[in-house]
């Protein structure tokens, strides 16, 4: 995960600025998947902090990678992640919700999202999904013609046709993502 993490832009140029801690714990977590969305993967985030801070270890961001071969992760304050065949990917899809509050680029819901002309996050404003009509100023530089709907809600932009936060066979991050992996490193 490590490896795939520093494999991509920004995370590979801002290395020397990440520090890894691994703890191996056998301690239960309470992770589980979800009973309604079989892919949403998450734990006990209480759990999760007490193991962390037990080890002593310094940390900003917490990633749990499950021992599962079952498909399935979550982002939120703590990304969690199965460890099987796209483990990797998932995994930076994830960190990118926990780290830097990336919405998913997919349609999430199936209903219109609100119209307010602002950039969305899990953070807030300034993100990675805009609810208005192209072009944002909190994107420059991007080109009107690589705005495509549907990121999270229908009606919302993201701005390219793909990215990991849409889809994992797009092992990168977009412009914008980057921008805001790099306001939070």
């Amino acid at each position: 995960f490590i490896g795939a993490l520093l494999s991509l832009k920004p995370y590979g140029d801002r290395s020397s600025q990440i520090k890894f801690n691994i703890v191996n714990n056998a301690s239960n977590l309470d992770c589980r998947y979800d009973a309604v969305i079989a892919r949403l993967l998450y734990c006990n985030n209480s759990s999760v902090t007490s193991a962390v801070n037990a080890s002593g270890v310094s940390y900003d961001k917490i990633v749990v990678i499950v021992d599962s071969a079952d498909y399935g992760g979550s982002g939120g304050s703590v990304a969690v992640g199965y460890n099987g065949s796209e483990m990797e990917r998932l995994m930076n899809h994830e960190l990118g919700h926990t780290l830097s509050g990336l919405l998913d680029e997919y349609q999430l819901y199936n209903s219109n999202g609100i119209i307010d002309s602002q950039t969305h996050s899990l953070f807030g404003s300034r993100g990675n999904c805009y609810a208005g009509s192209p072009p944002t100023s909190d994107w420059s530089g991007i080109a009107l013609n690589s705005y495509v709907t549907s990121c999270n809600y229908p009606n919302w932009y993201r701005s390219s046709p793909t990215s990991i936060m849409l889809d994992l066979k797009s092992f990168f991050f977009n412009t914008v993502s980057q921008r805001k992996i790099n306001d939070e490193i």
